[in-house]
């Protein structure tokens, strides 16, 4: 992961999320993820972008599903990234900003 997405951008992502959601993940944005097919239903999850990662954080800890983090190691990436940091940064805080004075 480049140093600037590292050590600013998803920081302050994963910092915003915990912030507004009172969310104990330290790494909302990691792209490890397991959960059963019953808990994907129950979240109803609706973004099609990055921001999916953050909607998911969200609406598993409102419908009571247990969260652990567990560490994992990261190996290098093959191939070429797919994000464009201003434009996926402005959806998430779009989305976190929208949903916590929207939310139902």
């Amino acid at each position: 992961m480049p140093w600037a997405r590292r050590y600013i951008g998803n920081p302050i992502l994963s910092g915003l999320l915990r912030l507004l959601f009172q969310t104990p993940i330290s790494d909302s944005h990691c792209g490890m993820r397991s959960f059963t097919a019953e808990a994907y239903t129950r979240m109803a999850l609706k973004t099609t972008g990055m921001e999916f990662a953050s909607e998911m954080v969200v609406k598993a800890e409102q419908v009571g599903l247990n969260i652990q983090e567990i560490p994992i190691t990261y190996a290098p990436r093959e191939g070429e990234s797919k994000l464009n940091e201003i434009r996926d940064a402005a959806r998430h805080l779009n989305f976190m900003l929208m949903y916590k004075i929207f939310r139902k």
